[in-house]
């Protein structure tokens, strides 16, 4: 079943005082919450006493990873919109506690579904949170909840398949704002389809809708569909308001129809066979299934597999639901990025797979040590492929004499120690595991799981390889299993460009100012301020530049690098030039990919970049020009 949208506006009933001043939304629910959607006292099919919860909206995607305090539930990303924004209770606080959380998507770290797990294990997420995009990244650090911490965050809502009213838990609806054009809510709100029918909305439009009419309460209603089965497709509707009484008016008149809740809304378990097409192993793997095995292949698959990998299964088939991928891909090499230490969770998380594996800590053979005792090398690894670290959070040999406290720095090494339990390399703890020996890809097109968002931006772009941005935890998941879900940049038609950026006319004015001023300064746009210091800023701005204009969607960079007849040979990128460029475009873009015309491999000969130019639908959104303003407010960003 699908929503259509219906505006207050369009609602001719002037009588009970709430047009204009509230808003039906239909959602998609991609993980279901435990936590209130409203505060209900009273609610019968003829009646609901509820009040609101606050609504905070943005149309700038956040990061959930430096961008929010997981210990106050704080913005403190202090370039935000929302970072100064009143909040809803009061004051001038920007905190997301308890609130319905509305912004486009998250962007940036990988290391966002780490924050979001740790703000649920402090109680201080938001209700829910409402995207225009699907963002697999945070659904992770919701489903991690759920899966490995259950007892402590779902409270009373879902133990068993059985379901109260009111919930008490603490993990966040996730849900992404549907634009499905279809008008079949017409049996759940019979009287609202007696009135005007407004045309469709695409979901950008909708959620967009939600901010500009300044709207401060909501609730979220849990719809069924009419047999009861919401395997195939969970949907919920936002009712927001400007102000507390006519947002009872909207809850009223949806209670006042056929449509009644007087039922505890509960949710079935997916069965994923029936979305995706996994193998026999996999299928076993996942629930157990053991249809079209043999009795040989079952006993080699039990010996083969752990709870460990059996938990992995499960997270990865709940992404790829939510990713709508139909099959899971093989990948040769995976890079861990939740090995950083965010907080308790995390280390908690790790522990708990260690500890599924059935891998002795204390066993003499499981980990080389470094010279100091600390555990650096796993001699085995229950791991599938070969698996990499990420930087950590404190140095692993020498935290003491540089005078890092061992309440920061213990931790933060026994997080590492634990992937270390795992199988990951030791020897690596890197952001730039393309340089690790051995380890980068060795053909284009190659796919692997990685995590941090600069290497994964860099591998897709400079390498050719294939990897979403992968989460925090979902990469390890990957690690054990040795694939992912088959969608992304994992899938040919993903990788083509939405939008160029021609930043043909920039390139040429600083390539002419760098060449006349011999990279001393630029000025930009005649403004007398000394900008740049040498060339190698211009890639790293450029990249920051990039990923905001991109807004989510795969670019074409048009610099003017492939008429080589006209372009010098110093002011083409070299590849430290690329990967600053990289760095600065995985910080504010959310994509995981771009393209460089005459430069990256994607994009280098003539026929590929007319092919690229010809699938795009041009508009003033999808042919956008790089100035001087723009890169002089990246600078200062």
């Amino acid at each position: 079943m699908t929503l259509n949208i219906v505006f207050s506006n369009e609602i001719d009933d002037t009588s009970s005082g709430w047009r204009n001043n509230v808003f039906f939304v239909p959602l998609e629910i991609l993980v279901p919450g435990s936590k209130p959607l409203s505060t209900s006292t009273t609610r019968t099919s003829q009646q609901s006493q509820s009040t609101s919860i606050p609504l905070l909206h943005t149309d700038t995607p956040l990061s959930f990873w430096g961008g929010v305090d997981p210990e106050t539930a704080q913005i403190v990303d202090t370039s935000h919109p929302l970072s100064a924004a009143k909040n809803l209770n009061g004051g001038n606080s920007s905190k997301i506690k308890d609130t319905i959380l509305c912004l486009p998507s998250g962007r940036g770290s990988c290391t966002a579904s780490q924050a979001l797990l740790q703000l649920i294990l402090n109680d201080n997420a938001p209700n829910a949170i409402i995207l225009k995009e699907s963002d697999s990244i945070l659904c992770v650090g919701a489903i991690v909840a759920r899966e490995v911490f259950q007892d402590e965050v779902l409270g009373n809502v879902e133990l068993n398949h059985g379901t109260i009213k009111q919930p008490n838990g603490k993990v966040p609806l996730i849900a992404k704002v549907s634009d499905r054009d279809d008008r079949d809510w017409a049996w759940m709100l019979p009287s609202l389809s007696k009135k005007k029918i407004p045309s469709s909305m695409d979901s950008s439009s909708l959620f967009s809708a939600i901010g500009t009419s300044r709207f401060k309460h909501s609730s979220i209603i849990i719809v069924s569909q009419k047999d009861g089965d919401l395997s195939m497709g969970r949907m919920a509707i936002l009712v927001a308001a400007r102000d507390e009484r006519h947002l009872q008016i909207g809850l009223n008149q949806i209670y006042s129809t056929n449509f009644s809740q007087d039922s505890p809304i509960s949710f079935p378990s997916v069965d994923y066979k029936n979305v995706l097409q996994l193998t026999p192993e996999e299928a076993y793997l996942l629930d157990g299934t053991t249809t079209n095995l043999s009795s040989l292949e079952m006993q080699d698959i039990s010996k083969k597999y752990t709870p460990a990998h059996k938990l992995a299964m499960r997270v990865i088939c709940q992404i790829a639901k939510i990713e709508n991928a139909h099959r899971l891909q093989e990948v040769t090499k995976a890079h861990i990025d939740g090995c950083t230490y965010v907080g308790e969770g995390g280390r908690r998380f790790v522990r708990r797979l260690v500890e599924l594996s059935g891998i002795d800590d204390n066993h003499p053979d499981a980990c080389e040590s470094f010279s100091d005792g600390t555990k650096s090398k796993p001699i085995t690894s229950i791991l599938a492929v070969p698996t990499t670290l990420n930087s950590i959070s404190t140095d692993i040999r020498n935290w003491e004499s540089l005078g890092i406290p061992a309440k920061t720095s213990h931790p933060a090494r026994d997080v590492a120690q634990q992937y270390m339990q795992l199988g990951c390399r030791g020897d690596s703890l890197t952001c730039a595991p393309y340089l690790v020996e051995d380890f980068s890809p060795t053909e284009v097109g190659e796919h692997m799981v990685w995590g941090e968002s600069n290497a994964v931006v860099y591998a897709n772009s400079v390498l050719g390889a294939r990897t979403n941005k992968t989460a925090d935890y979902m990469d390890i998941c990957a690690a054990l299993i040795g694939k992912v879900p088959f969608t992304g940049v994992h899938v040919d038609e993903e990788r083509m460009p939405l939008v160029v950026l021609d930043g043909r006319e920039l390139f040429q004015v600083c390539a002419t100012l760098v060449d006349s001023i011999q990279c001393n300064h630029i000025a930009f746009g005649g403004v007398d301020k000394r900008i740049m210091s040498s060339w190698d800023s211009f890639y790293s701005v450029l990249g920051y530049v990039c990923g905001n204009l991109s807004e989510g969607k795969v670019p074409l960079i048009l610099l003017g690098l492939e008429e080589t007849d006209r372009i010098e040979h110093w002011k083409y990128p070299i590849l430290d030039d690329l990967k600053s460029f990289s760095a600065a475009f995985g910080t504010t873009a959310s994509a995981p990919l771009f393209h460089i015309a005459g430069i990256t491999p994607e994009a280098r000969e003539d026929a590929d970049i007319e092919t690229m130019i010809r699938s795009i639908y041009f508009n003033d959104r999808n042919w956008r020009k790089i100035d001087m303003e723009e890169m002089r407010k990246g600078y200062e960003a």
